[in-house]
């Protein structure tokens, strides 16, 4: 696992800042979230990561960039 936690916004955006490196370094890849075992995220922390890479890459972005997966 990449985050230790899912249940809060502060991990969320130590995430997010992870995932964004990694979406800024290699441009042309998808990006797979994989939640697989994961039983419960807060909504905190989904908004955080998801919504935030979202509004950050647009509708379209998002989609083409990362897989959400589980």
């Amino acid at each position: 696992r990449d985050s230790p936690s899912v249940g809060s916004r502060i991990a969320g955006e130590a995430f997010r800042t992870k995932v964004e490196n990694l979406i800024d370094m290699r441009p042309e890849a998808r990006l797979i979230l994989d939640f697989t075992d994961v039983a419960i995220v807060s909504s905190s922390f989904a908004d955080e990561v998801v919504g935030k890479l979202f509004t950050r890459l647009g509708p379209i972005g998002f989609m083409s960039r990362v897989v959400l997966k589980g």
